[in-house]
């Protein structure tokens, strides 16, 4: 569905950071796929997406596959831009920033819902550019939630 990014400053390292948060519920053993894609405008939007999977204390889950095209070439490894050395095992930090090096309006994880039974989690969507504004619009698409 189409969105718009909270207002404020939303780098990582802000304290209290204005974000936008989804609440998700999916079966344990689950891959939830979360996609963010920035709207392209004109002029062109300047929102640089992040997404994020935590659980309720806002504690980032450890069991997640980044969304690069499966080469150790394509995908990006978290937000730090570095190829991901296992990029088909769920052992990565649920952040992403870019599913191609040097494409910064997308973001994508694929996650491994961890525990019993359904499991409640959060999606979080940020600007890693730190200028958020509600007119930067985008779409994300979660699949394999309940």
């Amino acid at each position: 569905f189409l969105a718009s990014i909270s207002p404020y400053a939303d780098p990582v390292t802000t304290a209290n950071p204005d974000t936008d948060f989804y609440e998700v519920t999916a079966n344990a053993s689950a891959t939830v796929t979360v996609e963010v894609t920035a709207r392209n405008l004109v002029p062109p939007t300047k929102l640089d997406p992040v997404v994020e999977v935590v659980d309720n204390s806002n504690a980032r889950f450890t069991t997640c596959r980044e969304g690069g095209d499966g080469s150790t070439t394509g995908a990006v490894n978290g937000v730090n831009g570095n190829a991901d050395p296992t990029p088909l095992a769920f052992d990565d930090n649920c952040i992403n920033d870019d599913i191609e090096l040097g494409f910064n309006r997308d973001s994508k994880l694929e996650f491994l819902v961890p525990g019993s039974g359904p499991v409640t989690f959060f999606v979080r969507v940020l600007d890693w550019r730190g200028d958020a504004r509600p007119d930067f619009l985008y779409d994300i698409t979660i699949s394999g939630a309940n």
